[in-house]
């Protein structure tokens, strides 16, 4: 149900840089997570493996699994029982308020349905912290198919930033971004986030997302800049297993005529072919059919390049507390609320 037609069978068996080692050293850095947890069950016909990231609510937490678990081969019932155990064993010990399940390419239904069965209280959620649907560019594909496959707007876009001279460098270790230009880039975040309704993290967020995975070539910044060297844009990618993934992006609205963006996005596909990546990840797109969700507009800009597009199951999570997740479901309700009142002042 959830297996795209389009895409190869061989970007589904990529696993996810958000259930790598190296992002777990990362979540480890981050204030209200800071505390991670890697469960594997593995018999003779397959593996089970999941990384758990705890998250803080003030005095309250509950265990996030990103993209996992991933599953390998064709793993027994009884390892799947074996699995939840120790998932639950970890949420009493932490006294999580729930588990949240975000699963990836990896995660067949089957696996979805045997752990739904083994656990009591669990409630499909609407919300996820990782995207529900993406756009996967194929990189077996040269330079002139690739632009071949984009909608003809895209591939304008990308000529008019070249003919405006907009320059785009690479930084592949957070030591080599200039500090000028990267606090310049990070005012732009706060300036998209506003703009597009998302919360830019605060800045040592990005600071310990490139410091880490870039200490391990798994991560680069592309900044563009204009002929007198103003920062324009620029986006973050990651790379894991074969897979580029466009993790952050910020813009200009100031200098959006000039469509640096688009000779960004361009940069990194290429980057990302040259370091063996299959695929190109854009990682998060609206619903099919919905003009008004607000991914709208960055979801237009991402259709330019081409992609086949790739839906994920819905999360669900495990209740363990179950009063606590009650209260915890009118804070997040009063939260929305009060910035729907905001909204309309």
């Amino acid at each position: 149900m959830y297996r795209p037609y389009t895409i190869t069978v061989d970007f589904l068996s990529r696993k996810s840089i958000f259930q790598s080692a190296n992002f777990a050293k990362f979540q480890q850095k981050i204030p209200y997570r800071g505390k991670t947890f890697r469960v594997d069950v593995e018999d003779m016909c397959g593996k089970i493996s999941a990384l758990l990231i705890r998250v803080s609510v003030g005095r309250w937490h509950w265990l996030w699994i990103p993209f996992g678990p991933i599953i390998t081969g064709e793993p027994s019932y009884r390892s799947y029982m074996d699995f939840c155990r120790k998932i639950h064993v970890i949420a009493r010990d932490e006294q999580a308020v729930f588990v949240r399940f975000e699963a990836g390419a990896q995660t067949y239904p089957s696996a979805v349905k045997n752990m739904r069965r083994i656990f009591s209280h669990t409630r499909t959620t609407t919300t996820r912290f990782t995207p529900d649907h993406t756009l996967v560019l194929d990189l077996s594909l040269n330079d002139e198919e690739l632009l071949r496959h984009m909608k003809p707007k895209g591939r304008y876009n990308i000529k008019v930033a070249q003919k405006n001279g907009v320059l785009v460098k690479q930084y592949k270790t957070f030591k080599e971004i200039p500090e000028k230009d990267f606090e310049a880039w990070y005012e732009i975040m706060k300036e998209t986030g506003k703009r597009d309704g998302f919360g830019a993290h605060e800045k040592a967020y990005y600071f310990n997302l490139l410091s880490t995975l870039g200490s391990t070539h798994e991560s680069s910044i592309f900044i563009a800049y204009n002929a007198n060297k103003e920062v324009l844009c620029g986006a973050i990618v990651t790379y894991h297993d074969q897979v580029g993934m466009y993790f952050y992006g910020a813009s200009s609205y100031k200098h959006r005529a000039l469509m640096a963006p688009y000779l960004v996005q361009w940069e990194a596909i290429k980057e990302s072919r040259a370091r063996d990546c299959a695929y190109y990840d854009f990682l998060g797109v609206s619903p099919p059919n919905s003009p008004k969700h607000h991914w709208a507009g960055v979801t237009d800009f991402k259709e330019k390049f081409g992609g086949d597009r790739v839906s994920y199951a819905p999360a669900f999570e495990i209740i363990h507390r179950p009063f606590l997740y009650k209260l915890l479901g009118i804070r997040s309700l009063l939260a929305k609320i009060k910035s729907l009142l905001r909204a309309t002042r």
